[in-house]
């Protein structure tokens, strides 16, 4: 098994939550299956790019999987148009639940309060912010076709030495996916880690769904032994605690 993350960036976002904000996607290759985890933001040149340099089109992937449903993370969805989408189903309806109401207040603040968000007038700008990814990025137009999703609460076949593990908190129904192969062990965190060390400081606490949630998982996912793949950073291995320096990673 051949694992290849790709870290890309936004730079051309009026947003102050993506703008400059390293993301990363990661291409899984098995011997009978072709895997991208998480898929960027929306209109990413850089993603196709890196594909193509690998010698992959967009439609040559079987599977995509979404450890979460933040547009930074299934924003490129629409491109793998012959892949089936892995997402959660209870994610899914909380995040067309929190959109639908972003889109129609005109209050972003108090709208977030009153859903357990730590938001303050200090906030109030972030607060905007979401509501406008809510406006400009909705769900349905940017998940991919809705013929193409499968949820993980339906139990969808998966290839062997890959498998799905909840870490809540960060979004409600957060996902890592976990890979096994005949040498290592390596797990991609999506935002449930979103970077090696930050995470200890939690500068994202306003925009967790559940921050003490968050960091009960995070320490659990940082104590893995192997090699982690957050979600805004490069892999690194924790048992050297070095960033790994290959593009690819064999396991």
């Amino acid at each position: 098994m051949k694992i290849v993350p790709l870290v890309t960036w936004m730079n051309n976002s009026d947003s102050l939550i993506i703008k400059d904000v390293p993301v990363t996607s990661t291409v899984i290759i098995m011997k009978d299956a072709l895997i991208m985890v998480d898929t960027g933001m929306v209109g990413n040149p850089w993603l196709e790019e890196d594909l193509s340099n690998m010698g992959y089109y967009p439609s040559d992937f079987d599977l995509v999987i979404n450890t979460h449903l933040h547009p930074d993370h299934l924003g490129g969805n629409q491109i793998f148009t012959n892949a089936a989408i892995i997402l959660s189903r209870k994610e899914w309806e909380y995040q067309l639940s929190l959109e639908t109401a972003l889109q129609k207040t005109d209050d972003p603040t108090r709208l977030l309060l009153s859903r357990g968000k730590k938001m303050d007038d200090s906030t109030e700008t972030l607060a905007r912010d979401l509501k406008s990814l809510a406006e400009k990025y909705p769900l349905r137009k940017i998940a991919g076709d809705i013929k193409q999703i499968r949820f993980i609460e339906d139990h969808p076949a998966l290839p062997p030495g890959l498998s799905l593990m909840p870490a809540p908190g960060h979004s409600i129904d957060s996902q890592v996916v976990i890979l096994e192969g005949s040498n290592n062990r390596a797990i991609i965190t999506g935002d449930a880690l979103y970077h090696r060390s930050m995470w200890k400081k939690d500068y994202l606490s306003n925009l967790h769904y559940d921050a003490e949630m968050f960091n009960e998982n995070a320490e659990r996912l940082a104590a893995f032994k192997g090699i982690i793949i957050p979600g805004h950073d490069h892999a690194y291995d924790s048992r050297s605690e070095q960033y790994i320096v290959t593009d690819v990673i064999e396991i």
